[in-house]
């Protein structure tokens, strides 16, 4: 980024652009506009658990919950596995299949939520054994809705996810005896 020194565009801020090229970001202190504004990269929860063997509970087996692959195809080399609570960010746009299964593409700097801290278990101890853990940065491929195809729905954008886990925490909570 550049601040201008002189002229009428003094203090404007202006950012390069690929392939080449500049754009004004702020120009608000030569008395113009913001054109543009800091966003976050969009980030995405899983929240797939296949039921356990025999069709009892929602359990997550140990292996993983979500295959994240080396490209787009369903069936490219897996490049690692997510967990249901396990956070990813959206690296690029979404694409539908002909199916309607839709593929987004993630980078996963994963948090792992552990089952203490995501209050499916309760805790053991209170050593600091079962803290977040996060791995390094990987690309990958993940399949985020398979509803259009009869399957289910692995991710929800975190902020969304967090509030279901709420409203749902809520409903469970016994009424207090008058």
């Amino acid at each position: 980024a550049r601040s201008l020194l002189k002229g009428t565009p003094k203090g404007c801020i202006r950012l390069p652009v690929r392939p080449n090229g500049w754009v004004t970001a702020d120009a608000t202190r030569s008395g113009g506009p913001k054109y543009l504004v800091r966003a976050s990269v969009p980030r995405w929860r899983v929240v797939y658990a296949p039921p356990e063997p025999g069709g009892k509970g929602s359990k997550y087996s140990q292996e993983g919950t979500v295959i994240v692959r080396a490209d787009e195809e369903l069936n490219s080399e897996q490049v690692m596995v997510l967990h249901r609570g396990d956070v990813v960010e959206q690296a690029a746009p979404s694409i539908v299949t002909p199916q309607g299964i839709v593929r987004m593409p993630v980078t996963t700097t994963v948090v792992r939520r552990t089952a203490v801290e995501s209050g499916e278990v309760p805790d053991p101890s209170a050593n600091g054994q079962n803290r977040a853990t996060v791995s390094g940065k990987t690309y990958g491929w993940v399949t985020a809705d398979a509803s259009a195809a009869g399957g289910p729905v692995f991710f929800k954008p975190v902020a969304e996810a967090d509030r279901d886990k709420y409203n749902q925490q809520r409903r469970r909570r016994p009424k207090a005896a008058a």
